[in-house]
């Protein structure tokens, strides 16, 4: 941030503002880095989730499917 040569009344919030910047940036660069990074960097950071959780149902169909593929290609 530049210097300010007087005195403003938005100083705390531009400082404030500058300060929550540099921290999500930080955050930011972290979670790249365990997206996109090499394997052995992306094992030692925890996983990012994305989506919504698969519900047992879905798992069940996926299943079923997958076996009825299995078997078409068997026959």
């Amino acid at each position: 941030m530049p210097p300010i040569d007087h005195e403003c009344s938005l100083k705390q919030f531009v400082t404030e503002l500058a300060e929550r910047l540099e921290k999500l940036e930080r955050e930011n660069a972290q979670l790249k880095k365990s997206l996109y990074g090499a394997r052995s960097e992306r094992s030692k950071l925890p996983r990012v989730k994305t989506g919504e959780p698969v519900t047992p149902e879905e798992t069940k169909a996926t299943r079923r499917a997958r076996a009825e593929a299995k078997l078409k290609l068997q026959l």
